[in-house]
């Protein structure tokens, strides 16, 4: 059975060789239905701050070909933020880890222990639980 959880882990010092590594992982899945991209990172940032932030690169995320919806996250006791991110399928998944969003992202200082996880989606059971994935 093919794994759905390609993980990057990213660091200062070798996060561009991570996503390359990631993207490598995603070949096998990319024509395989809608896929979640679920990115948590480390935010010394107040969340207010956050938000401000990030508030004008939230309609260039909205516009990224393939991403039907994003929900932003924050846990301000943690000092963790992230997003959940729905997708058309695998390629445009891979397309945007590979992007100048998730670049810019990566080369902010006040960011730091980035992870991003890939899965399938089980949509019938997601269905019945109301997930929104139509």
């Amino acid at each position: 059975m093919m794994s759905l959880q390609p993980v990057v882990r990213v660091t200062k010092e070798k996060h561009f060789i991570n996503i390359k590594s990631s993207l490598l992982c995603l070949q096998g899945v990319v024509n395989m239905g809608k896929k979640i991209l679920q990115i948590n990172l480390k935010c010394e940032n107040p969340k207010v701050d956050f938000a401000e932030a990030y508030l004008p690169a939230a309609q260039a995320i909205a516009d990224v070909k393939g991403l039907l919806w994003k929900v932003w996250l924050m846990n301000e006791e943690e000092k963790t933020a992230g997003g959940i991110y729905l997708f058309e399928d695998g390629a445009s998944v891979k397309e945007f880890l590979g992007g100048p969003i998730v670049a810019a992202v990566m080369s902010n200082p006040a960011l730091s222990d980035i992870e991003a996880k890939v899965f399938g989606v089980l949509a019938e059971n997601s269905k019945i639980t109301r997930g929104p994935i139509d």
